[in-house]
């Protein structure tokens, strides 16, 4: 079903923090919990964007992003060449 009536195919993902759950409930104090969450949310976030990539949703600990420069259907390389960006990472 489409909202906008218009569909858009772009390169997007999602991270997620394995066990974060199970991870939090040894930690101490509230504000730890926050920093936890905090450094993975910007970490992930600033990785995205340096790729030019844009963060869609924080969702707890995942975060949805994608890529809006891999929706150019005249450009047959422009997922490779984020791939190989990314990879070099």
């Amino acid at each position: 079903m489409l909202f906008s009536g218009v569909s858009i195919k772009n390169c997007g993902g999602f991270t997620h923090i394995v066990d974060s759950t199970k991870n939090i409930a040894t930690m101490e104090g509230l504000e730890n919990i926050r920093k936890y969450y905090s450094t993975f949310i910007n970490s992930i976030s600033k990785i995205v964007k340096s790729y030019g990539g844009k963060v869609l949703k924080n969702i707890g600990d995942c975060i949805l992003f994608y890529f809006p420069k891999t929706s150019d259907i005249n450009d047959s390389n422009r997922l490779k060449r984020l791939l190989n960006a990314v990879l070099k990472f």
